[in-house]
């Protein structure tokens, strides 16, 4: 069961307790937790999460974007509210970067970070934060701003608007 519940997750951490409250509802006080339990009220989320379209794109990983974009907006989530969570992370990236430029290891760099980077996800991230340049981060922030800009003040779809700049920062994430 908890191998089962590890491989399927994913990386959206709120969604994953949620799924984790649910189980300890349904079985209650009684002892222990079975596969079948496990298969009864806990479903697939991996590849749901919002962490996980964030990685993808600062990863340059634009398939795996465009299908995780997808099913968070066809399960109700905001686009803005995913365009939100990008922007946090590259300013994350860009905020580690800045402590690297001044003598930092990413490794110190990523552990001086508050919140904390999700153990999961943290040999990502500081690859990530070794990758991206703080100029590439710069033009990331900079094409999430506009993006936000244009889905709240256009009458443009947010979530074309949106998908679009999720693109073309997975296309400078490829060149990082």
């Amino acid at each position: 069961a908890l191998s089962w519940l590890v491989d399927h997750l994913g990386g959206d951490r709120e969604l994953s307790r949620r799924e984790l409250e649910k189980l300890i509802l349904y079985k209650g006080a009684s002892g222990t937790i079975t596969e079948d339990d496990v298969f009864a009220c806990v479903g697939d989320t991996a590849g749901f999460g919002v962490d996980d379209l964030v990685y993808a794109l600062a990863d340059g990983d634009q398939a795996t974007m465009q299908r995780v974009y997808g099913r968070l907006v066809n399960e109700g989530t905001s686009p803005i509210s995913i365009l939100t969570m990008v922007s946090r992370h590259l300013s994350r990236l860009h905020e580690t970067r800045g402590r690297m430029s001044e003598g930092k290891s990413a490794d110190a760099a990523v552990s001086t970070l508050r919140p904390p980077i999700f153990f999961k996800f943290k040999n990502r991230f500081t690859s990530q934060a070794n990758r991206w340049s703080e100029a590439l981060l710069a033009r990331g922030l900079e094409i999430v701003t506009e993006a936000e800009m244009q889905a709240k003040s256009t009458d443009m779809p947010a979530e074309a608007v949106i998908e679009r700049a999720f693109m073309m920062l997975a296309r400078v994430g490829q060149s990082a």
